[in-house]
């Protein structure tokens, strides 16, 4: 019989694969060409990334 173990999916790893995806990084570099502020922060990148943390883990519970 045959035992194997099939890898948990992460939120990191599902974040990572979105941020990388042609739609989400057309948004960023859309958000990023607005941004017309020469102040420090955080990027467009980091930001949407933020987002998508919190609406990965919200659906890991059920709330989503």
């Amino acid at each position: 019989m045959a035992t194997g173990k099939v890898a948990r999916r992460t939120a990191v790893g599902d974040v990572a694969a979105l941020l990388d995806s042609p739609e989400i990084a057309a948004l960023i570099e859309a958000v990023s060409a607005l941004r017309w502020t020469g102040r420090k922060g955080y990027g467009a990148r980091a930001l949407v990334g933020a987002c998508l943390v919190k609406t990965c883990s919200r659906s890991r519970r059920g709330r989503g």
